[in-house]
């Protein structure tokens, strides 16, 4: 069933990252004819410390592909961040009063969810305490 991809978590070690995400509808051999989806993500960090998550929107076309989805997106060996930004907005006030963000002392794990229309680029700013 497709639905099972209606979730997605993506890792990020390190300070920067690029991966893409396929997808096809996993019944049949369309993905022979270009019946399949690509989603490109990247992770950055700037000299200040300010990381970025831009998840670009899919391209391509399969049957019965997912018009939205919620991603996870963790991020390991981080400090506790200051404020947190989706598409320019705050995430929820303040961090840590983000409903969308969650952070583990312990682990130094970060981790960001928001349900992203595919069709459209998410860019998570992650800003650090001074």
């Amino acid at each position: 069933d497709v639905h099972r991809f209606e979730r997605l978590s993506f890792h990020i070690y390190g300070r920067t990252a690029a991966f893409s995400v396929y997808e096809d509808d996993t019944e049949t051999t369309d993905y022979a004819n270009g019946k399949f989806t690509r989603q490109k993500v990247e992770a950055s960090a700037a000299p200040s410390g300010a990381r970025t998550v831009t998840i670009y929107p899919v391209k391509g076309k399969f049957a019965r592909q997912l018009k939205n989805r919620t991603v996870d997106i963790v991020i390991h060996d981080i400090d506790p961040p200051e404020k947190i930004t989706i598409n320019g907005k705050s995430a929820g006030g303040k961090w840590p009063s983000a409903a969308d963000a969650s952070y583990d002392a312990h682990a130094r794990i970060l981790i960001l969810s928001c349900r992203q229309d595919l069709s459209r680029k998410v860019i998570w700013k992650i800003i650090p305490r001074r």
